[in-house]
């Protein structure tokens, strides 16, 4: 869920920029396949990183390291981690399974649509007549409610086949099926069915008042199927506006400014991946109330596995049931609970290539009695699992976060 959170963030911030600079600029070819990216790349981002040079050394600067999942502690001494991850993904496979079942249906009723309707095969297409639905287009069929067929609007659809424009559709839609929390694939989607309209009204060799009148006409009354290309689609006013613009103005300044925008956006998008990579404990001590550690820092004694190298990890450290363990020992101070202490205690160690904890540190808390419980319990720990990397066990730092939490 995380990594899909990452990835609408990453698709919204390239909306913006197609809402900037591309949105009704008459640049239609490169609008459509912009959309087509945002609707791919968003998704490959969380992955890219700077060269592990300039990664550890960004790293390094702020003390990044491997974090562990925040346990919560009630002042009832119940812990409760972060459990239903069944549930969770229960509930995504539901409504992908639900999204897909009605691409199928659709799809289906395009089937049979085709089946029981009169259709002749012309020039690469295949002619629909007297079908009910349309006018439309799906893949290589075009679709006419009755048995007239408009040339204008024919060659209007002959375009969208020409230029596959349902295979743009399928594309996007299969992707909402498996991200569907990613809400601006809907917005990707729409954007792209009225591109597609703009690149198919500029192929129509007509008066473009005549053209007009037409869109206007066949506003109301037209029966359609979801995933099909319609004629008539809104908003009405985007495509007749376009008409003017079609062969107005030069497309460089626009693909400039998105080229640029782009840039910009990924070299962000990896300077930032390659810090978050591993979660940092926040490294700022509360003054006064954090438990000073005297302790000589773990990288003078061991050969801790680098910041850069830790995603080459065959295993990361554990600890057999780490949450029912903390449930069972760490209590909440009584001193703390009287006097409403609350708050996130980060801790920082190191578990060895022996499996033993090492060095355990506060990094940050918001008092010292609960900083005292938190490092208390960091004691009595028996071994861990060590860290794996090239089939060696290693020396790996890492966070826990442990979050007091008064029960009000």
């Amino acid at each position: 869920m995380l990594y899909l959170i990452q990835v609408s963030v990453y698709t919204a911030a390239m909306l913006v920029i197609y809402a900037l600079f591309l949105r009704n600029r008459g640049v239609h070819a490169f609008a459509r396949y912009y959309l087509l990216l945002c609707a791919i790349l968003p998704f490959l981002l969380p992955y890219l990183n700077l060269p592990q040079g300039f990664q550890a050394q960004l790293q390094h600067t702020v003390g990044f390291n491997l974090m562990l999942p925040e346990m919560v502690v009630g002042s009832n001494i119940k812990l409760n981690m972060t459990t239903g991850f069944n549930w969770v993904l229960l509930i995504y496979l539901a409504v992908a399974g639900v999204l897909l079942l009605r691409q199928i249906i659709n799809t289906a009723a395009i089937v049979r649509l085709v089946s029981r309707s009169p259709k002749k095969t012309i020039d690469g297409y295949t002619l629909v007549t007297n079908c009910g639905y349309g006018p439309g287009s799906f893949g290589n069929y075009i679709f006419f409610p009755g048995g007239e067929v408009n040339e204008i609007i024919l060659k209007h659809e002959e375009a969208h086949t020409r230029m596959h424009h349902t295979l743009d559709l399928v594309f996007v839609n299969l992707i909402q099926v498996l991200a569907w929390p990613n809400l601006f694939l809907q917005i990707i989607k729409t954007e792209l069915k009225q591109v597609h309209e703009f690149q198919a009204d500029a192929s129509v060799v007509a008066d473009q008042d005549d053209y007009a009148r037409l869109l206007l006409g066949s506003v109301f009354n037209v029966p359609s199927i979801p995933i099909m290309h319609l004629f008539i689609i809104h908003p009405i006013k985007r495509r007749i506006m376009m008409l003017q613009k079609k062969n107005q103005g030069s497309p460089a300044r626009p693909i400039m400014q998105v080229s640029l925008s782009m840039m910009l956006l990924v070299g962000a998008a990896i300077t930032v991946q390659s810090c978050s990579k591993h979660v940092p404990g926040d490294a700022e001590n509360t003054s006064g109330k954090t438990l000073s550690e005297k302790v000589t820092p773990a990288s003078a004694n061991l050969n801790l596995v680098p910041v850069s190298e830790m995603k080459n990890l065959e295993k990361y450290p554990s600890y057999p049931d780490l949450g029912g363990f903390l449930m069972l020992e760490i209590k909440y101070p009584e001193s703390a609970r009287k006097n409403n202490i609350q708050g996130r205690v980060i801790v920082q160690f190191v578990v060895d290539s022996y499996g033993d904890v090492l060095y355990p540190r506060i990094v940050r808390s918001p008092d010292t009695v609960l900083s005292t419980e938190a490092l208390r319990v960091f004691g009595k720990m028996n071994k861990w699992e060590p860290g794996v990397m090239k089939g060696k066990k290693v020396d790996v730092e890492m966070t826990l976060p442990i979050l007091f939490k008064l029960d009000n």
